[in-house]
């Protein structure tokens, strides 16, 4: 029979666990969204063919490997282990996925760009999500190749995509709406929104996308 003593020790391990799958999870976000950051500057503002990018690839398949390694440690604890083949296959397909978003959004002129990169980046990331599932739960690669429960991960970061590309590439239109939303509630609002800059608040988005992402995913991961 358990003891008060063992009890009252047992529930907070419990707390304590939780708390550092947050901060796991917290950090694996500000990770994606530095790296993501990274990359996004070096390749808008390098030929395509060049070393710079091939560096921005680098860096962002290096972050997202450090960042599968922390979604492991989440998911799994300390039976988590060093990122091997197949994860590092869930990372490359992130790459491509990312790669593909960002071209989309580069060959359509405007906002309507930017929204074919949003649903184009939701439709591939169910897969890669899935397949990177498979892969935290210990199982074959494609155990499963589509899991419409990871829909919901999916458009989560693929809105946050979006609406961090719609700030940094489109910020003229952002700031002509931050002025107007200024008039009609800045009384309301202990900020001039008219100072904010529209790159941070998108990169914000990006980070609070990717870590609701991830903690719905590796809920899923734990309990499915």
């Amino acid at each position: 029979m358990a003891t008060p003593e063992r009890t009252g020790s047992s529930a907070s391990r419990d707390v304590a666990t939780v708390w550092l799958r947050l901060l796991l999870v917290a950090a694996v976000a500000l990770v994606e969204t530095l790296v993501l950051g990274v990359w996004l500057v070096l390749v808008w503002t390098s030929p395509t063919l060049s070393l710079a990018t091939g560096f921005a690839f680098a860096v962002l398949a290096g972050g997202l490997v450090v960042a599968f390694f922390g979604t492991d440690l989440a998911v799994n604890g300390s039976a988590a282990s060093f990122p091997g083949l197949r994860a590092i296959a869930v990372v490359l397909f992130e790459v491509a996925a990312w790669a593909l978003w960002l071209l989309v959004a580069s060959r359509v002129d405007g906002l309507a760009g930017i929204a074919a990169a949003g649903a184009a980046f939701a439709l591939v990331l169910v897969p890669q999500h899935t397949v990177a599932d498979n892969v935290l739960r210990g199982e074959s690669l494609v155990a499963t190749l589509v899991d419409f429960d990871a829909l919901g991960a999916s458009l989560v970061q693929a809105g946050g995509a979006t609406l961090w590309l719609l700030f940094t590439l489109h910020e003229a239109f952002v700031a002509e709406l931050l002025t107007d939303a200024e008039a009609a509630f800045g009384e309301q609002v202990p900020v001039d929104l008219t100072t904010i800059d529209p790159g941070l608040v998108g990169l914000a988005a990006l980070a609070a996308a990717l870590f609701v992402e991830h903690l719905v995913g590796v809920s899923f991961s734990r309990h499915g």
